[in-house]
């Protein structure tokens, strides 16, 4: 409770501090907090089919203002998320589900113009992300074994001994969105790097992140 009590009152300071105005484009920082929804695959080939992992996610970050020409900003937007990615593999055998959960820090550089007669403004732009896998588990309702023997009708611990997944995990954001007063809509896309399993668990094919999100914000 007490935490609680601090928290609103670094926040009721920063509104303060901040002056708040109706106009967006203006040379100070801009906290925001976004959550939404994400559908999470991994890239490879033909293999196997792919369907998609379903999660949440959540991020709070801060614009901060680059330069300004008009009403257009250019901005650098860092922040810190906790998404949960995965994929769902469809074999002849049977079907195969990956989740994982992770933290992450996305840089990205962003374009804000306004839109005619006050609706808002438009935010395009993008830039790299880092993360880090804080759990995950792979799991089939099928009886189905991976190469080296392990049955997955139980679910195992996405990095232990068995998969010995890559926590780490980095690639490019993009992002497209909508802010209207302190309200933000959203659209992110992420494209990995690394192929966090295993060649021999993921059939000898890619296992680059790519998820899709949707999220709804406020900006303070």
């Amino acid at each position: 409770m007490r935490w609680t009590i601090v928290i609103w009152l670094l926040l009721a300071f920063w509104e303060h501090v901040s002056a708040q105005t109706d106009s967006l484009c203006s040379s100070r920082l801009a906290p925001f907090v976004k959550v939404g929804y994400t559908a999470g695959f991994m890239a490879g080939g033909d293999a196997i089919k792919n369907g998609s992992n379903k999660g949440l996610h959540f991020e709070i970050g801060t614009q901060i203002p680059l330069s300004q020409r008009n009403n257009e900003e250019f901005l650098v937007v860092p922040s810190l998320r906790y998404i949960e990615k995965g994929d769902r593999w469809v074999h002849e055998m049977g079907t195969i589900s990956i989740c994982s959960k992770y933290l992450e820090i996305p840089l990205r550089f962003v374009y804000h113009v306004p839109f005619e007669n006050h609706k808002g403004y438009l935010l395009m732009g993008g830039g790299p992300y880092v993360g880090y896998a804080l759990s995950g588990s792979i799991s089939s309702n099928d009886r189905l074994y991976i190469y080296n023997g392990y049955r997955l009708q139980d679910s195992l611990d996405l990095f232990g001994s068995e998969i010995r997944a890559s926590r780490w995990d980095c690639g490019i954001n993009l992002m497209i969105g909508w802010q209207f007063w302190h309200f933000l809509i959203s659209t992110d896309v992420d494209f990995g790097f690394i192929n966090v399993l295993p060649k021999r668990i993921a059939y000898n094919r890619n296992s680059t992140n790519i998820d899709l999100s949707f999220s709804l914000g406020f900006i303070f």
